[in-house]
Order: structure tokens, then sequence, then C-alpha cells
């Protein structure tokens, strides 16, 4: 296990904020997932370093071809990087188990959302990771005292912990990649102030795009000429063949320290391993205070890439061994197959897909680390997939596990959501359904409801600031994070 050098501090969060909005955007449907099938060759693996620039597209593989794009920019982004965060091109992804991945060198939101003075600073300390995506965040200057409680307001209000089946939460962060911490710092959207003009501009608030290099051609080639030329949908710099913004969510399974306290059913060699840390607080008290490391696996990970096609495309991967699909639990139980979210010899209170642990929200130091209030041990989550992987998404995950090297085989496509027409990203075409997407570590728990999509959840993404009409945040829900200056 290899020890991080001067990581941002993770954050703890249940789902994604749980969001049901009436959406006119184009997603996968049901209708799409089925045009794999007619693809008669399906593409080679690409295991390289190179973050793709936009997707490929025909209009009888487009989800074969998303689902390569997905794949090639996580396997680009999950690439050993050097510590200027670019990524090894002699070394293949598989060959370097101990070096921090590129996506790891993004900045975090509190990194770029911090006050702007900070930013200038040569030593500015440690930014500390918000201990819940919508919820309170703390400084890093706090004077550290011996708890290790972690009371309930981290999660945030309405928000709820997965903890895995060996009695931990499971850890989340968030990174942006330079593109957009760029644009944001440069434009000093990074404040309040610095959004505010965007109440009276008839432009709309637009995060980079990737630059127009087509891997195909856009769905409709009749409008590709007025596209190029004058309905661009998102911002670009010409000629710098970027690869626009891109956010990531990624969710981490704790490991413990002794080998003796592994559980049986987790075998590290199969994951991403790394170490993550996060600062717990008194219960009684308002102030960060003990800063805890912790080896961790990777099991989930969002890509959301903004690319000059087809404006957002969302995609979402996790490791094998998560959870059993909702169907298939008669033979999980069965076999006694082991997963790290669901138990299929649970005794006692095991309702499905349901939060469990009870606040307040505890850390203890030793493993297991989630506690309650009485110091005993929070009750683990019983979490199925309730949205089947896509039949597109299966085919080429066969031959993208078959091509990868060591612990990424195990790593698993779940599906991938696009804007179909990013020109009125807004607006609705008839007969057009977003098509349902979770991950079972990033919303165990909104995979009960009748929420549509990723693009749907967020659709409702504003800009934090005041006006006679909320101000859309291009579907970024990180811009809520700016600061208001105190200078």
């Amino acid at each position: 296990m290899k020890i991080a050098q001067r990581r941002p501090i993770v954050s703890i969060f249940s789902v994604i904020l749980f969001c049901v909005v009436s959406s006119g955007l184009f997603a996968l449907t049901p209708q799409s997932a089925l045009a794999s099938s007619e693809c008669s060759v399906i593409p080679k693996p690409n295991i390289g370093y190179e973050i793709p620039i936009n997707p490929g597209y025909s209009s009888s593989c487009e989800s074969i071809n998303f689902g390569d794009f997905a794949w090639d920019a996580f396997v680009a982004l999950n690439w050993p990087a050097k510590k200027n965060g670019k990524p090894l091109r002699d070394t293949m992804i598989g060959t370097a188990p101990n070096k921090t991945r590129v996506w790891e060198y993004y900045e975090s939101p509190e990194q770029v959302f911090q006050d702007p003075h900070e930013r200038l600073k040569e030593e500015s300390p440690l930014p500390l990771m918000r201990l819940s995506e919508f919820g309170l965040q703390f400084g890093s200057n706090e004077k550290l005292s011996k708890s290790n409680d972690i009371d309930s307001s981290i999660f945030g209000e309405g928000l709820n912990p997965l903890v895995d089946r060996a009695g931990n939460y499971i850890l989340n962060e968030i990174r942006m990649n330079p593109v957009e911490a760029k644009q944001i710092v440069a434009n000093g959207w990074n404040t309040v102030e610095g959004l505010k003009p965007f109440a009276t501009k008839r432009k709309p608030f637009e995060l980079m795009c990737s630059d127009r290099f087509p891997r195909g051609t856009y769905p409709q080639e009749s409008d590709r000429a007025s596209v190029y030329d004058n309905n661009i949908p998102c911002s670009v710099e010409n000629g710098n063949n970027t690869v626009g913004t891109i956010e990531i969510k990624a969710s981490w399974m704790v490991l413990p320290e002794d080998k003796k306290d592994l559980p049986s059913w987790v075998n590290p060699s199969e994951y991403y391993t790394t170490t993550k840390s996060l600062y717990v607080r008194e219960l009684a008290t308002e102030k960060a205070t003990t800063k805890v490391t912790v080896p961790v696996a990777l099991v989930g990970f969002h890509l959301l890439h903004k690319t000059s096609q087809f404006g957002w495309v969302w995609s979402t991967f996790e490791h094998i061994k998560n959870a059993p699909y909702d169907k298939d639990l008669s033979e999980t139980e069965r076999y006694n197959i082991h997963y790290n979210l669901y138990d299929p010899d649970c005794q006692g209170y095991c309702e499905v897909n349901t939060p469990m642990a009870t606040p307040p929200y505890l850390w203890r130091p030793k493993f297991p680390h989630a506690v309650t209030a009485k110091g005993e041990p929070q009750t683990p989550s019983q979490i199925t997939r309730l949205v089947p992987i896509r039949d597109y998404a299966e085919t080429l995950n066969e031959k993208w596990q078959a091509a990868l090297p060591s612990v990424w085989k195990n790593y698993q496509l779940i599906g991938v959501q696009w804007l179909q027409n990013p020109y009125i990203p807004y607006q609705a075409l008839r007969n057009v359904q977003p098509g349902k997407l979770a991950n079972p570590t990033l919303e165990p728990y909104v995979q009960k409801t009748e929420i549509g999509s990723c693009i749907t959840c967020h659709t409702a993404a504003k800009l934090p600031i005041d006006s006679p009409e909320p101000i859309k945040a291009d579907f970024s829900f990180l811009l809520k994070y700016a600061k208001r200056s105190s200078h």
C-alpha cells in the first residue's frame, strides 16, 4: 500500500443530491441501447494515456461509440502520472501500482473555490475537503485535539452515509480538471461577486468544451456547418486541442491497516489502492479536529466530460464486486457470492437499498471505523443494483477487461448518457425520454426513486447569485461553492 504525498483531504457523503426535476434533455434510451446490436465491428480497446477529445458517432452504433469513448477516458484518467500530473508515457497503466493517477492531481473544489487571495500564497494551507457534498465545510487551521468522532452534520441535511459490508463509511471526493479550474479562476467565477454579471448578461454561463476534433460526425450532418460557424454549444479556445471540462466523483472503500483485520471477501490486489485523509471532529464542537489517513480501494467512478460535439457526456464505472443485480439475488444467495455492499447471509435488519446507519455518524480509530453514539458498529447497508448494466456496456466491458492488465480488469462500465442535441440543451424533443442510470456506490438510495437520470438531476444546477430568474450553471453543481470575498 503506498503512502500518499500531500493529498487533498477526502469528503464523506452518501449520495449525489437527491433531485427529481422535469427535464428537456436527451439521454440514453432503451431504444438506443439496442442500437449496439446493429454494429458489425466493435472497436478495439485503446489502452493509452491520451484523454479522448470527442466520441465517434454513427446512428446505428451510438451506444457502442459512447461507451468506447467512456472506457477510453477512464483508462487515460487512471494512467499513472508524474508529480506534475502528466501521464507517464513510457509506463503502462498496470505496471506502476504505487503511482498516483492523472485525475488525482486535479484540483478539488475546495482548492478552486477557496479565498482568491489564498491561491496567491506560495505555501497556502492544505485545503480541507468538505465533509459532505452538500453539507458543512470547515477550515484547515483549527487546533487539533485527540477526538476521532464525526458528528451527523457532516453528511448534510437529507443525506445518509453508505456503510460497506465490513462496517466502514464509503468515502467520496470530487476533482476538477485544469481546463475547468483555470477557466473558473481566470474569470473570477470562484466568487459570488464574479458570477453576478450573469444576472444581466444575455450570454449563458458556459464551461469550456473540447476542441473541434471530430472523432466522428455530428448527429445531424446537415447541421454541422452552422454548428461550427454560428452555434457551438460551449466555449472553446481554437487550436489548443484541449480535452474540455472534466469533473470526477470517486468513491473509496476503507481498508484496514493491519492485514489480520482484512475481511475474508476483500482481496486488495483486485483494486486500485492508495491512501486518503479526512478530518474528524469532536461531537460537541463545530471545529475540525484530527486528521485521519486510511488505506482505501477505488470502488466507484463518475466521469462528466464536456465535448464540442455533444455537450456533456456522463459515464459511470464501478468495481465488479460492489453489489449484485437485484434480479439475480437468488443466485447470489444460493452460492453465497461475496460483495462489498451486500451480504447474502445477512442477519437482523437487512432491508435492501435503505439507509441503515443511525445518527450521529461517528468515527473510531479501530477498524471498522463507523460506529453509533454508543460506540457500537453501524449497521452495514444492503445494496443491490436496481438499474441493470446496459447491453452495450456489457459487450464493451468484456473487450476492455480482457485487454487491461492487473487490477483494472476488475472495473466495469455501468452506462453512459449524453445530450443528443446540445444546441438546445434545455428543450425537449418529442418521443425522446432520458434513460435511467445509477451507480450503487454513489447513488445507492436514489435508485429506488423515480429520478430520471444523471442529466435530469444536473438540470437543477444554478449559479449562487440573485436574479429575477435562476441562472443555469451549465449542468455543474460545483459553482454553488463560489465564495463571497471578504476583501
